[in-house]
């Protein structure tokens, strides 16, 4: 009798663990969103085009350290362009915070090309051009924007 109900517990535990397994589907990922964001760079002033600048997509943080001290900062999405002609596109993956908003940091790091322009940053709103695909559950889709970034000169 003892061997039977053992059988009987082996049996119910093996088709309790097939069971669990059949029924679970497992997904790795983070909510997210993907961003395509085409623009040009000008002066502010004159409206020429400005070369030799960086692009920098991310987003922006703020925190109290265990002092009480307010931190902030911007931290990039990792992808980012250099403005040879006065345009840009960029796209990448966004993981923080609102996706009808991406911030875009521009730094010169070329002064002599033709100006030194003001390390800055744009708050830049998107909106939604694609759903996301049903393959993939953790995406809100695509957003995106079409920018002109006026350029603060601060020397030739």
């Amino acid at each position: 009798m003892k061997d039977l109900i053992l059988k009987i517990c082996r049996w119910a535990l093996t088709l309790l663990g097939v069971a669990t397994a059949a029924s679970c589907r497992v997904e790795y990922g983070a909510p997210h969103a993907s961003f395509e964001v085409k623009g040009k760079v000008v002066d502010e002033v004159t409206g020429k085009s400005v070369k030799g600048v960086r692009i920098i997509p991310g987003y922006g943080y703020t925190y109290t350290d265990e002092n009480g001290e307010t931190v902030s900062g911007f931290d990039s999405y990792g992808s980012e362009v250099v403005v040879e002609d006065g345009s840009f596109e960029l796209d990448g993956e966004m993981y923080h915070g609102d996706y009808e908003e991406l911030l875009i940091k521009l730094t010169d790091e070329d002064p002599e090309v033709d100006g030194h322009y003001k390390d800055s940053t744009y708050v830049v709103p998107m909106s939604k051009i694609r759903e996301a695909s049903r393959k993939d559950n953790w995406s809100s889709g695509t957003y995106g924007a079409d920018i002109t970034i006026e350029a603060e000169l601060i020397s030739e």
